[in-house]
C-alpha cells in the first residue's frame, strides 16, 4: 500500500483508494471483491481513519456486492459510481473542495499474494464489525444442521443474478453459468445418510453475515471451484475444505484455495469431476470426508500471527515509518 504523501496528512483532506487486482478480474465478483477490494480495504481501513484532518474516504462501487460493504457501516467511507471514481483518480481536489490524497492498494486476488496475516487481521475486524448480525443468524444456522453427527457444508452454485447479463457488469457471467453439479440433491442425499443433516446452500443472496454465521459452524466445507470457497477464510481454525475440482481446469487455478487453506493452516482435500458441468461420483466424495481426521485447532497460531501483525504496526508507528496499528 502506498500514499501520496509519505507522512500521515495533518491538514484538511480526503483521500481517494484505487484498488490493484488481477488484471482478468472485477471486484463485481465475489472472489476478486474478497480479496481484491474487502480485504485490503478493511486494512488500509484501519491505519487511515483517524487521521487528523481526514473527511471522507472514497473507493468505487462493486455493484450488486455493494451491499456487504455499506454492512460493515464503516464511518468517513463513500462509495462512488464506477465511473465517478475513475475521474476522482485524476483530480487533485475532493467532491468536497478538500485536498485529496490518493492510495493504491494492492490486492491479494492470486494465490501467491496471500498473507495469512493480512486475511486474519481484517477477518478479526470484520468479525467484530458484523457481531450482531452474525449472531443472529445463529439459530437458523444451527437448524441447517439439526442432528448432524459432524456439521458438513455443501455449497451449490445458483443461476447468476441478472446483473451479470447487463451492460453495467464488467464480466457477463457467475455462479452456475460457470460451473454446476446436476446430482447435487444425489449428492446431499448420499452425506445425509453418512452425517445426518447436512446443510445444501446457495450463497448468492445471503448477506456477508449469514454466510459468515455458516462457514463458522462448519466442520467441513464441500464446493466447486469457485468464489464461495474464498468464505473459507471465516472458518474455524479447525474445519477441512473439499474442493470439487474439474479434470478440464487448467492445474495452476488449483493453487487458488489449496494456498488459501495452506496459508491459514486449515486442512484441504481434493476430489475431481470430469468437466464443468459433469455429474460427480459421490462414493468417491463420501469416502473422501469419511477418511478427513479431525484437524488441530490452530487457535492460538491465529492469535499469536495477529499479535506480531499489531507489534510490527506499533514499532513501524514509533519509529514514523507507518501510521498507528487498528484497535
Amino acid at each position: 500500500m502506498r500514499a501520496s504523501s509519505a507522512k500521515t496528512a495533518r491538514y484538511d483532506h480526503d483521500i481517494c483508494v484505487t484498488f490493484q487486482i488481477s488484471p482478468n478480474g472485477s471486484v463485481q465478483h465475489y472472489y476478486h471483491y474478497l480479496f481484491g477490494y474487502l480485504i485490503p480495504l478493511v486494512i488500509a481501513y484501519q491505519r487511515v481513519h483517524k487521521r487528523r484532518g481526514l473527511g471522507s474516504i472514497y473507493v468505487r462501487s462493486c455493484a450488486i456486492l455493494d451491499a456487504h460493504t455499506e454492512a460493515l457501516a464503516l464511518e468517513k467511507l463513500t462509495i462512488l459510481p464506477r465511473e465517478e471514481h475513475a475521474s476522482l483518480e485524476q483530480s487533485s481536489i475532493s467532491p468536497n473542495n478538500r485536498t485529496l490524497l490518493h492510495l493504491s492498494v494492492r490486492g491479494m486476488d492470486k494465490p501467491w499474494l496471500y498473507r495469512a496475516e493480512a486475511i486474519l487481521l481484517a477477518r478479526s475486524f470484520i468479525l467484530k464489525r458484523l457481531s450482531a448480525q452474525i449472531e443472529s443468524f445463529r439459530q437458523s444456522t444451527a437448524m441447517k444442521f439439526a442432528g448432524s453427527s459432524k456439521k458438513v457444508l455443501l455449497i451449490n452454485r445458483d443461476k447468476p443474478p441478472k446483473f451479470y447479463l447487463t451492460a453495467e457488469s464488467e464480466t457477463k457471467s457467475a455462479g452456475a453459468a460457470r460451473r454446476s453439479l446436476p446430482n447435487f440433491d444425489a449428492i446431499i442425499s448420499k452425506l445425509n445418510k453418512q452425517y445426518g443433516q447436512v446443510a445444501g446452500v446457495h450463497l448468492e443472496d445471503m448477506t456477508l453475515a449469514e454466510q459468515i454465521s455458516l462457514f463458522q459452524m462448519a466442520d467441513i466445507v464441500i464446493g466447486q471451484h469457485g468464489a464461495a470457497l474464498g468464505n473459507i477464510i471465516w472458518c474455524r481454525s479447525d474445519a477441512s475444505a473439499v474442493e470439487i475440482y474439474p479434470r478440464m481446469e487448467e492445474p495452476r487455478k488449483r493453487l487458488h484455495f489449496e494456498r488459501l487453506a495452506e496459508s491459514l493452516g486449515l486442512a484441504y482435500f481434493e476430489v475431481q469431476q470430469n468437466d464443468i458441468h459433469a455429474a460427480l461420483d459421490a462414493e468417491q466424495l463420501l469416502a473422501t470426508t469419511a477418511a478427513i481426521p479431525k484437524p488441530p485447532s490452530r487457535e492460538w497460531t491465529w492469535k499469536l500471527i495477529l499479535a506480531r501483525k499489531k507489534i510490527m504496526m506499533r514499532l513501524r508507528s514509533l519509529v514514523g515509518r507507518g501510521p498507528p496499528p487498528p484497535t
